[in-house]
Formats: structure tokens, sequence, C-alpha cells
């Protein structure tokens, strides 16, 4: 597979300038620029502009999906109206480039998540994944800490976090996320376990503060039970095919065997037509005979019959070979 590399900004608070689309010009004249949006892919080459410079100078979101299992989000927000920052660095990291970090720039806080999974499917070209993503940032501004603690988990799920480490406040809601929330989880691929078991406490409650470990092992047994119960019921459904196709084949051999005399004349009849589908045909018909003789203690009957079968048509060798081919 080539090299594919999706960048998509926008501008939701203020509108882009005609000064500053002409910056944005400068760093690539490939991308679509309009008062609202800078995106561009690469297929080779590589972008080139720093992507968290832009986002504190022009933009308010940014999603980067690149085929090799690299994805990144990054939010700006006013610093007003954004969570204090030591509610922040409760979820968050101060430093660049880990899963879920922030930084405090003149009037904004920019908020930032990043995931890396070479081994990770690759299925989206990038297009239409922000604007599913974009309501959380709204979601902030208006007080909720659902994508902090989202963020946190990430962060949990990469190493980022150390196992020992007690977690934050957790927000009410987790076991309903928004769509836009959902399609977060997706793109940055959370492990929907994790979150399941974070979401039984929403709240902090002292009594029942777990660690990170914590989370890891109950999600980890969580999954665990699921793969069981799937394996179970996978294993129910099989043995109930079986069990039908058993009951099917029984009723077919009893249908045969009541017209078993005229079965051995079948098989000689498909022989002398040499026909390779006749020969197919007795030979499964001969299946059959072999599986009611032995049923009914009569397997040196078949046996007598099938080698002298054989015997009369050795010439046929075609035959032959499907006999063999069938184990008869």
């Amino acid at each position: 597979m080539s090299e594919y590399q999706y960048y998509d900004f926008r501008a939701i608070d203020r509108p882009l300038t005609s000064t500053q689309r002409g910056e944005l010009g400068k760093i690539s004249t490939r991308a679509e620029i309009s008062s609202t949006r800078f995106t561009n892919f690469y297929t080779f080459g590589d972008f080139k502009g720093t992507p968290v410079v832009l986002v504190e100078r022009y933009f308010d979101a940014f999603l980067y999906l690149a085929n090799w299992g690299t994805r990144e989000l990054m939010f700006r927000v006013p610093l007003a109206r954004a969570p204090a920052a030591s509610v922040l660095r409760n979820y968050l990291s101060t430093r660049l480039q880990t899963a879920a970090w922030f930084r405090v720039r003149g009037s904004h806080v920019i908020l930032g998540l990043f995931s890396d999974d070479e081994d990770g499917d690759w299925e989206s070209d990038g297009e239409g994944e922000l604007a599913s993503i974009v309501p959380v940032r709204s979601d902030l501004l208006t007080g909720s800490l659902r994508i902090l603690y989202l963020g946190w988990l990430l962060r949990v799920q990469t190493g980022d976090v150390g196992e020992g480490v007690t977690e934050p406040a957790v927000p009410a809601g987790l076991a309903r996320l928004s769509g836009a929330e959902a399609a977060l989880v997706e793109f940055l691929r959370i492990d929907p376990d994790l979150i399941a078991v974070a979401a039984q406490y929403p709240g902090r409650q002292a009594a029942k503060a777990r660690t990170a470990g914590q989370l890891l092992a109950s999600a980890k047994a969580r999954r665990e039970e699921a793969e069981q119960r799937a394996e179970q019921k996978a294993r129910r459904e099989r043995e109930k095919r079986a069990a039908a196709e058993a009951a099917i084949r029984a009723k077919h051999l009893q249908v045969l065997a009541a017209r078993e005399a005229d079965a051995w004349r079948e098989v000689e009849s498909f022989v002398e037509s040499r026909k390779p589908t006749a020969y197919d045909q007795a030979v499964v018909l001969l299946q059959d005979l072999r599986e009611i003789c032995d049923t009914t203690g009569r397997s040196p009957k078949f046996r007598g019959f099938v080698d002298d079968l054989r015997q009369r048509h050795r010439a046929k060798t075609s035959f032959l070979q499907r006999l063999d081919r069938g184990n008869v």
C-alpha cells in the first residue's frame, strides 16, 4: 500500500481572514483552503507546517490520519471557558506527543489526543471524520469532562499512566456516550471494555477509587468473559448445526435403506455409463451404502460388492481413482 496522510484543520469560533488564508497558502499550494477549513492529503512527501503551531495561531480543531496507524486530534478552546488548569492536570499530561496532553497558549488552551497502532486496520481516508467528532469540543465548553476522562483512559491504555496511579473523578454519562464521543473513541481506538468498567462508578467516591492497573485488569477480565461467552455461543450453534445435519443425514440413510436393492443397481448403472459425473454419483452412493451396511452388521457384504466392482471395471482407471479418493 502506498503512503497516505490526511490533514484536516477547522476554524470554528471565527472565520479565517484573507490574510490568514494567504499565510496558509504559502505553507501548502495543494491544500483546499476556505474561511473555515484547511485540508490536505499526501501520497508521497510530507506536510511542511507544524500542526500544533497552526492550531495555536489559526484553528479550533485538527485531525490527522496516516495509513501506518497514527491518528491525532487537537482542539483549541478559550482559556476563559476551559476547565481550570488544575482540573486538566488531573486527566492530561503537559508533555506533547503523549496520548493525551494540554498546554496553555495566550488566551487559549490546546488539547491533544494521540493514538499509534501499526497493527491496526486502515479503512478510512479521513474525509468526514473530524466533522463527526468536533461536537465534543462544544461539550467541553459547556462543562462536560468526559473527553478529559476518555483522554486519561487513552493514557492508561498506552502505558502513559503508571498502573499504581489512582483514577481522577469519573464524569457521569460514560455509559451513554454521545455520537461524537463514540466517534472519538472509535477514531482513537480507546478500549471499549476499559470504558465500560470505568463507567461503573460515576463520581469520585474514595471507597471506590481505582488504580489504572485495576481498571486494566478489570477490562481484561471483561474482555475474556465476553470472548468466553462468544465461544460458548458459537459452540452451541455448531452443535445445533451438527445435530440438524446428523438428523438430515439419518433421514436420508433411512430412505435409502428402504430402497437399498435399487441403490445397488443404480451404482452399476452409473459405472456403466462411463461418464465422469456418473462416476462421482456412484462413489457418493457407495459411501452411503457402506454406512448403511456398517450400522446393520453387513460390512463384509459391502466389501465384497466393491471388490467385485473393482475387478469387473478394472479398465476404468478414472472410476477406480475416484473410489480411492472417496476411500471406498
